[in-house]
């Protein structure tokens, strides 16, 4: 009987080994996949650690990137001030992880996450495990037990193979561009002029809408919210909170809509966290949009600085 279950798990402790090993071999590679978000995720970081304290961090995600310029709330305050917005599909989760490792006693956080962030939507995602693991496993180490297995559970297979690969080549954007090449001092983003390419898909956003986000209580992206704010209280460092940049059409219209607002400014309340803008002032009509609901065009850009409070 011993041979036989020998033979049975035999198989199975080997595959768990080599799997162990392609995970940690390719800790650190970037593959194309991830090339991009670790570009910027990586200039801004650098951007963030060079800076003067205390700085005014600006954290969300390509909203952020897009929509709010830290060089114009450098120029109202008086204080350094850098764009950390990354991309949501990150989750949460890791990008308050990320803006943890930047901030200073005596800096100031704006978080103006996306509206999906509030939602039931995993922050241990295939965007935010393959993005975390070309950095390292700094992300994966920080997680509990329990999280871990979902880390493990969430990151492509594919990404062991291309993660070892990536240490043999040069990893390349898959369209060709360079990812920071538009990205200021201050962590902007200066390429967000419309064009043929970016209408085309910002008319099919408008054709085809998400239906309205939701709210979860106990999701991964309200319980890292609360975490943070515990985190930064511990460690002097100021937070505010501002809605997202987005679209005046149809996924951020209704009574669901306006059942999540109420629901998200209850929980900045309860963390005693104030909203420094309105939902009413960071709505955009579609002309001033770039390519997605939450990314101004150059010329919604200053429009979506029009809210006071964010250069009080």
């Amino acid at each position: 009987m011993s041979r036989y279950l020998v033979w049975f798990f035999l198989p199975l402790l080997a595959t768990a080994a080599v799997g162990a090993l392609l995970f940690v071999l390719s800790a650190g590679a970037v593959d194309d996949k991830s090339f991009r978000s670790v570009a910027v995720l990586d200039r801004k970081i650098d951007l963030a650690k060079n800076a003067p304290h205390p700085l005014v961090l600006l954290v969300g995600g390509s909203g952020v990137h897009y929509g709010i310029s830290a060089e114009t709330i450098a120029d109202a305050t008086g204080r350094p001030a850098i764009n950390f917005g990354l991309r949501a599909g990150l989750g949460a989760a890791y990008m308050l992880f990320e803006a943890r490792r930047v901030l200073a006693p005596g800096d100031t956080a704006i978080l103006a996450l996306e509206f999906s962030a509030f939602g039931s939507e995993a922050a241990i995602n295939r965007i935010s495990t393959t993005v975390s693991l070309a950095r390292g496993l700094t992300w994966f180490r920080s997680l509990s037990w329990r999280d871990r297995v979902r880390y493990l559970r969430a990151l492509p297979r594919s990404r062991l193979i291309s993660g070892l690969v990536a240490w043999l080549r040069v990893p390349r954007d898959p369209e060709g561009k360079d990812p920071v090449a538009g990205i200021t001092a201050f962590g902007d983003e200066t390429r967000n002029r419309p064009d043929r390419a970016s209408r085309a898909r910002l008319a099919a956003m408008r054709a085809n809408p998400d239906a309205p986000p939701g709210f979860d209580a106990e999701g991964d992206g309200v319980r890292a919210i609360r975490a943070f704010v515990s985190w930064a209280r511990a460690n002097d460092i100021t937070v505010y909170a501002a809605w997202p940049s987005h679209m005046d059409y149809p996924e951020f219209q209704g009574r669901e809509f306006d059942a999540l607002v109420r629901s998200v400014a209850a929980l900045y309340d309860d963390l005693d966290v104030k909203m420094i803008d309105t939902v009413t002032s960071s709505r955009l009509s579609c002309d001033l949009m770039y390519d997605s609901q939450y990314h101004p065009s150059d010329a919604g850009r200053p429009q979506s600085l029009r809210r006071g409070s964010l250069s009080a």
